[in-house]
């Protein structure tokens, strides 16, 4: 039953990256997307191989759980801090320099920097995001299905 979501977690990676292919279409690269999408892919792909060569294959989806909810994390941080909800600061601006800080404002700097400044990124963000959350639910359907359970079945 394990190998079944491998593919299923292998198959939803070939989703994201034909979502972020189309994404990239949009003049402004999202450096934290194709970072999201792309090693997706790559750690997936090492998934599936070790799932396909190894007999205990526990280990190799507890590894692709973790990586899993590490992205899905790092990119949620970064989808909710570049959202200006709250006032960075007064931050010190030199009085001779006619380009201001990069650090004046910090979530323009984020929006910037993780998604190449676009003013709406968490409308193709939050597909990014659904991605990532059903890569979690396949990795974590896949390391509880070898594990016993009281409920007959998959319990996920």
């Amino acid at each position: 039953m394990g190998i079944i979501y491998a593919i299923e977690a292998w198959i939803l990676a070939i989703l994201g990256w034909a979502w972020i292919t189309l994404r990239d279409l949009i003049p402004q690269r999202p450096l934290m997307e194709d970072l999201c999408v792309y090693s997706t892919l790559t750690m997936s792909t090492l998934n599936l191989g070790l799932a396909s060569v190894m007999r205990d294959k526990s280990e190799a989806f507890r590894a692709y759980l973790g990586f899993t909810l590490v992205m899905w994390t790092y990119l949620f941080y970064a989808l909710s801090d570049g959202i200006n909800i709250w006032s960075t600061g007064s931050r010190y601006v030199p009085d001779s320099q006619t380009v201001c800080c990069p650090n004046k404002d910090v979530q323009a700097m984020n929006r910037q920097f993780y998604f190449g400044g676009l003013t709406l990124y968490l409308v193709p963000g939050a597909v990014t995001l659904a991605l990532q959350t059903l890569q979690v639910f396949v990795a974590g359907g896949a390391y509880v299905s070898l594990k016993e359970s009281v409920w007959p079945g998959n319990g996920w």
